[in-house]
């Protein structure tokens, strides 16, 4: 790309060159020959045609995953968090390791050898993961969809905003098909836990298994409330709204 060394300013294109103004200076550069019909017919775009596809293919994988968990992560995720689920979907993609280059999927890839655990870990929110806002160890039955803490005492094993009176953990179970596109979602009661230092189990236990022919993802939500005038009030801190995929089966 050349440098522009005129006083004067151009921007926009004459004929065959496009003038670019950025923080380095003036540049002009020759416009490309690039367009639509080439990449959809020449032999030559091949490559760039079956990146496009399996792009297309990823991406509405992604969206299927978002959409049937949206309760479970509305008012957890953070503003890049749709591009990080299309990262880490393509990651799974990357484990089908049968279908041609333009063709692979998330429906071969999750079934393959570390293509559920490229997954499973996911934390929606990057701001607040998990494991540091609960330091406390739980077991998850994904037969039964219970999940299960002993002995917590919340007041120090979880990690909560100032003011915080409450935690409310609850469990999201979604089924989903990529093949068909088609998701079923159930999810648990809220648990409210009181932030004190008297120790308790927690029981947890989903409404039920979704049925469905697909893959099962398990996701625990952690939120904080204050109270006032009895009325539970969330905390929108971002570092303080946590939901993770702990379980794909």
């Amino acid at each position: 790309m050349a440098r522009v060394l005129s006083f004067i300013k151009l921007s926009g294109s004459i004929e065959n060159v496009t003038f670019i103004s950025t923080k380095n200076g003036n540049f002009a550069k020759g416009k490309s020959t690039l367009n639509k019909e080439k990449i959809m017919n020449s032999p030559g775009s091949e490559p760039t045609r079956q990146t496009m596809n399996e792009f297309g293919r990823f991406s509405t994988a992604a969206a299927l995953l978002k959409t049937a968990l949206w309760d479970a992560i509305h008012d957890v995720k953070v503003g890049k968090t749709h591009n990080r689920i299309n990262s880490i979907i393509a990651k799974v993609k990357r484990f089908d390791t049968t279908s041609p280059r333009g063709w692979r999927n998330v429906t071969t890839g999750i079934q393959q050898s570390g293509g559920k655990e490229a997954l499973s870990g996911f934390d929606f929110n990057p701001f607040a993961p998990m494991d540091k806002l609960l330091k406390k160890k739980y077991t998850l039955d994904t037969e039964e969809g219970t999940l299960n803490i002993i002995s917590i005492i919340p007041y120090s094993q979880f990690d909560y905003p100032k003011n915080a009176e409450k935690a409310m953990l609850q469990l999201y179970c979604t089924n989903i098909d990529w093949l068909t596109s088609i998701s079923n979602t159930t999810s648990s009661e809220a648990t409210y836990i009181s932030l004190d230092n008297t120790p308790q189990d927690i029981n947890i236990s989903l409404s039920s298994i979704p049925e469905g022919s697909g893959v099962n993802i398990f996701v625990l939500k952690l939120v904080y409330y204050d109270e006032l005038n009895g009325k539970q009030n969330l905390f929108n801190n971002q570092e303080y709204k946590s939901a993770k995929i702990i379980a794909v089966e």
